[in-house]
């Protein structure tokens, strides 16, 4: 049976009029490519995100965390995708998953999120133009071989996309592994403490090449690890 994928919901806007909470193509069709079922997981409260600012959105309820943790416990993994702001919800997501020990892929942001979880880590901006590019592969990265990113994809360097202009700065975080080769930005993180949580600050949903598709492939049969578990 194919494990359920559940994609965190961003905020954003359709036909300039429209506040909505979505998941980009590029995740689904990643996910069922992969061998997943993708859903969304959208946030609880009744408001329009994409009209207030992060910081003056109400912490959730316990009312509003029960019913978000009934929504995880569906799922046999999660993504933690990109976006250009992050909310409480994706912070209480990402530590409620990791509490129940449910496979977690951060991406982009959602990286971000993991690393910031409980600490007081501030971003800082990208020193260089390659963190944000449209181009299809921006520049290289370093992979630790004693990794578990190593171990999946099988390479010391290799090619990414990039699409941000904020990145998380290397103050005393562990288990860092890949950082840019060029500039040393951190890349990928993970929690040797969890059954898997990889996060990686480009975008493997996006071209889903050889390396993507090995990591996505890992990140599936993870979760159906997981789910017999259950």
């Amino acid at each position: 049976m194919k494990p359920i994928i559940g994609i965190v919901g961003r905020p954003g806007i359709i036909f300039n009029k429209y506040d909505v909470e979505v998941t980009e193509e590029t995740y689904k069709n990643a996910v069922i490519e992969s061998g997943g079922i993708p859903i969304t997981i959208l946030p609880p409260q009744n408001i329009s995100y994409n009209s207030i600012a992060p910081k003056d959105v109400e912490k959730l309820t316990m009312e509003e965390m029960n019913n978000l943790n009934r929504v995880i416990e569906v799922c046999d993994a999660i993504i933690m995708p990109g976006g250009f702001k992050t909310y409480g919800y994706d912070y209480y997501i990402c530590n409620y998953a990791n509490m129940i020990n449910i496979p977690i892929l951060g991406i982009c942001a959602g990286m971000q999120v993991i690393v910031r979880e409980g600490s007081n880590i501030q971003l800082e901006k990208c020193p260089t133009d390659i963190h944000k590019s449209n181009q299809e592969y921006s520049h290289s990265i370093r992979l630790d071989k004693n990794s578990l990113l190593y171990d999946i994809i099988m390479k010391e360097e290799i090619l990414v996309n990039s699409y941000h202009s904020y990145y998380v700065p290397n103050s005393g975080i562990n288990n860092i592994s890949a950082i840019s080769k060029e500039d040393g930005i951190i890349e990928a993180i993970e929690n040797p403490n969890s059954s898997f949580c990889i996060g990686v600050q480009w975008h493997p949903e996006k071209i889903y090449d050889e390396n993507s598709q090995k990591l996505f492939t890992y990140f599936i049969e993870e979760a159906k690890k997981y789910r017999k578990t259950k």
